[in-house]
């Protein structure tokens, strides 16, 4: 999955020289591009925490089929979902503690097979 890849003065600095870099080898540039889901955005006028219907409407996607594979990056379900990437990020955070979800850091976020 990983592979190390000598980059002489990577960090601009002698004394990091020769140290190695891990990449993953799933870039970005090897992901198809993944088409905006059609989501509903929230309501604002429901009691409801934003974070909560963010959850709701995600876990329903999830589990109508609508989302599969790797979802869209945060910053089109922002604009689709029409909240703040904190109120997305915290509305992600159940689905990934329930395991419907996983998160890569700068490769996106992944929908789980059911088990």
């Amino acid at each position: 999955m990983f592979e190390a890849e000598r980059i002489p003065g990577y960090y601009g600095d002698k004394e990091s020289a020769g140290r190695r870099r891990c990449k993953c080898l799933l870039s970005p540039d090897t992901v198809p591009d993944v088409p905006d889901p059609d989501l509903p955005a929230v309501d604002r006028d429901l009691p409801t925490p934003l974070a909560e219907q963010v959850t709701r409407i995600i876990r329903e996607g999830i589990e109508s089929g609508q989302l599969t594979g790797r979802l869209a990056n945060e910053d089109t379900l922002c604009r689709i979902l029409q909240v703040s990437r904190g109120t997305l990020r915290e509305g992600m955070t159940p689905l990934v503690r329930e395991g419907l979800v996983t998160r890569w850091p700068r490769r996106g976020t992944w929908v789980n097979r059911p088990s």
